[in-house]
């Protein structure tokens, strides 16, 4: 039997971990995304740069404006790493995301007539520590935490779960119209 402390807190666990899952790969993303985007931006500007020493236009001002840009844009390649983060956090998400499978199935066997709660307890603990361990990369990796995008994630992962797991204590169906 498990009590119901320990009930809430792997069903806590449970939600946290699945927000962070979302959050990690909607990152990801978004770092993916500006990566692409400067990248791009240098090769446009580097083209522009070479093509505009073929044209009639103000050659002193016309370069200067356009290597300043470039210049510019691979400092913030560089300085951003971009690529580096956004594989960083898409590594992350996948280690967070396997760790939340571990997390659904303790809350699903958590009313099997032989589940105990100092082993559920445990169990939840060491799940705890590992996602903690893994979020831990992207602070070091010097990501900070976006407030306004976890909040979404939070949103976007309870919701999903709830719709996952309605029928877990006999709760009826109810559709939401969108």
């Amino acid at each position: 039997m498990v009590s119901d402390a320990t009930r809430n807190a792997v069903w806590q666990g449970y939600l946290d971990v699945v927000r962070l899952t979302y959050y990690y790969e909607v990152l990801s993303d978004r770092y993916q995304r500006i990566y692409l985007t400067v990248r791009f931006a240098m090769l446009f500007f580097v083209i522009v740069s070479v093509a505009s020493s073929f044209m009639s236009l103000p050659q002193p001002v016309t370069a200067i404006i356009l290597v300043g840009i470039t210049a510019i844009l691979v400092a913030l390649d560089y300085v951003g790493d971009f690529a580096r983060k956004a594989a960083l956090l898409h590594g992350i998400s996948s280690q967070v995301r396997r760790l939340g499978f571990e997390w659904e199935a303790l809350w699903l066997g958590i009313d099997e007539a032989d589940t105990e709660d100092k082993a559920t307890r445990q169990k939840n603990v060491e799940l705890q520590r590992l996602v903690t361990d893994v979020a831990e990369r992207a602070g070091e990796a010097g990501i900070t935490i976006n407030n306004k995008l976890n909040q979404k994630c939070m949103e976007k992962a309870y919701a999903i779960v709830e719709d996952r797991h309605r029928y877990d204590q006999g709760e009826v169906a109810t559709s939401y119209a969108s």
